[in-house]
Order: C-alpha cells, then structure tokens, then sequence
C-alpha cells in the first residue's frame, strides 16, 4: 500500500538473531565512538595547532585547515551514528525524518567538502611546482579564502539537495541506501570520488615527473639514483596518502 514502510529495509532486521542484535545495539555504539573521539579530537588539534601557531598559518594550510574542518563533520556524523545504534535511542531518532535527514547532510556535506579540498590541495601543489614565477600572483590569502569559501558553498549546495531528493516519507525509517535517491547516491558520491580520485591521480604523477626531471637538471647528470628516486616519490606521495585517508 502506499505509504507504508518497505518491508525489506525495516531496521528490526538488524536483530534477526541474538547475535545481530548484540552487533547493532551493543557492539556497533561502542566502535562509532572511539572512532568519533579519535576523529574530532586529531582535526581539532590540527585546526588549534594552525590557528594558535604563527608559522603554521600559511596558505597551504588554509587547506589543511579546510580539510580538518570537513573531517571534524565527519566526526560528527559518526558519533551520531552511535545513537542510532543505542537501543535506548534507535526507536525515537531511528523513526525521526528531521534528525535522518539531518545526519545525511552533514555527512554529504563533508565528504563533498573533503573531496573539494584534497582536490585544491593537489591543485596548489601542482602549480607551485609546474609553475614556481606564476604561483606567487595567483595564489594569495584571498584568493585562497575565495576557492575555498567556494567548495564549501558547492558542498552545502551538494548537501542541501539530501532535503529535497530523499525518499524517507516512502521508506519509513533512517536507511542510507533507502532513504538517499539511488541517482543522487551516484551523482554525489561515487561519480565524485572517482573523479576526485583520477584528478588527485593524474596531478600528483604529473608533480612527480616534473619534481624528477627539475632533480636531475640540478644534479646535472641526468642519471636517477636511487635514493633520490625515493626522496622525491615520498614528498610526492604523501599528497596522495592523504587523499586515500581521507576517502577509503
């Protein structure tokens, strides 16, 4: 009948047997916030550390900051998770739209943003290296500010979207893969991280060939040893080790 729950994404499934339900209620609230504590508290020492720190306030961590910012929601999310998972909780906000509805936007929110800034970081990366004369007039403070005043305007608007295409009033009930329309699941998320995945790919291997090729016009011998080889490939690669961080 219309109106009523689908059947097959009723969340007492979860407790189908004795062992399931102990996972859902018990074990699963535990695990979200030990990792919701580790998150917040590592981006917030990350974002008091640049902010309380002179040297530390540079334009490069304008992004980091950023980045921080974004994971720090995503700490948010997960510690809400856990009162999903409370059996105390998981009947009033389990059933809540404005809180399920609410939880999806700060997640989407932040993985928008996070991607937004892995991107911009590997950007900014890319053009002090290719182009060292023309990265001291086109990146400054302001322009900084503005691109990522920008990603985080395209995140909310990302994020806004989970208000208007959601199908909880059809559903019933607080299930990800139910509650989000499946074409905004794939626009919004998985299209987004592989294409943030090949643009981080493609500027990063792009940074490394030319940081190699600027190393051996100074060696003058054109020959690689190496321990310059991986010199280069762990400056190089540490953008990238952020990135898989940050999304997988």
């Amino acid at each position: 009948m219309a109106g009523q729950p689908d059947s097959e994404v009723r969340l007492e499934d979860e407790c189908a047997s004795p062992q399931s339900c102990v996972l859902f209620f018990t074990i699963a609230p535990v695990l979200y916030i030990i990792a919701a504590t580790i998150i917040c508290l590592g981006n917030i020492l990350t974002i008091v550390a640049v902010l309380k720190t002179p040297r530390l306030q540079t334009i490069q961590n304008m992004y980091v900051v950023s980045l921080a910012t974004s994971d720090l929601l995503a700490g948010v999310y997960v510690f809400s998770l856990a009162f999903f998972h409370l059996e105390s909780t998981h009947e009033v906000i389990g059933h809540n739209k404005v809180f399920c509805l609410t939880l999806y936007v700060t997640y989407v929110l932040s993985t928008s943003a996070s991607n937004a800034s892995i991107v911009f970081i590997a950007v900014d990366r890319y053009i002090y290296i290719a182009h060292p004369f023309t990265y001291t007039r086109l990146v400054t403070p302001f322009s900084t500010r503005c691109v990522i005043a920008g990603s985080w305007f395209f995140a909310a608007a990302v994020a806004s979207c989970v208000i208007f295409f959601n199908r909880y009033d059809k559903v019933g009930e607080c299930s990800f893969v139910h509650v989000l329309d499946s074409i905004y699941q794939l626009l919004s998320q998985t299209s987004v991280f592989f294409l943030t995945l090949v643009v981080v790919s493609v500027l990063y291997i792009r940074i490394l060939v030319i940081a190699l090729g600027q190393r051996r016009a100074i060696d003058g011998t054109g020959v690689q040893t190496y321990s310059d080889w991986r010199g280069t490939c762990r400056t190089v690669t540490t953008g990238m080790c952020s990135y898989f961080e940050d999304t997988l």
